[in-house]
């Protein structure tokens, strides 16, 4: 299952874009949670808790953390390189401003649903559709890690480390039994 998010502060064009990509990723036989953000302090702030997403659909234009910052925090302070960004706008002239982010994909609003499918057909190809993840919960929060970004994990009286290459180290209850790869 891969994890989508989209980030805009309409709410109209996050359903129109959720509604797309749920067409889009049935068709495609392919399961996908998608989760709606309408702040870029919000999102960051999910991510910074240790969330991550496959993919996510960013608004450059967003009313207090643009776009572009919230794509520089992701790369730079998260240090996350895998994360497709896939940046939308009425405004073409970001395109080249975007270079640095390192993008997916550019696409005009409105959106058009051949241009999405377009985009997601392309983060597939390269995402490659069997990725598996390590799942776990740390507290209230359900979390997940991609297997290929894990070094290892140790257990000590339930209490499981876990290493990943990114040299982030978390901690969370459980059994290493337990853990399965989904």
């Amino acid at each position: 299952m891969y994890k989508i998010g989209i980030c805009d502060d309409s709410k109209l064009t996050c359903t129109e874009l959720e509604n797309m990509l749920r067409d889009i990723m049935q068709s495609l036989r392919i399961e996908a949670e998608i989760e709606p953000w309408y702040s870029g302090e919000s999102l960051c702030k999910y991510l910074e808790a240790g969330n991550r997403f496959e993919l996510i659909f960013l608004d450059i234009e967003l009313l207090k953390l643009s776009g572009i910052d919230v794509g520089n925090y992701i790369r730079n302070y998260l240090d996350d390189l895998k994360t497709s960004i896939i940046y939308i706008s009425y405004n073409r002239s970001y395109a080249m401003r975007l270079f640095k982010m390192q993008p997916l994909d550019f696409l005009v609003k409105p959106l058009q649903y051949n241009s999405v499918r377009e985009s997601v057909e392309m983060f597939l190809k390269r995402a490659g559709r069997k990725k598996t993840f390590l799942e776990y919960r740390t507290g209230n929060n359900y979390c997940r890690e991609m297997c290929e970004d894990i070094i290892y994990l140790t257990s000590d009286n339930k209490k499981i480390h876990l290493i990943t290459i990114a040299n982030k180290e978390i901690e969370f209850y459980g059994k290493l039994k337990a853990l399965k790869p989904q």
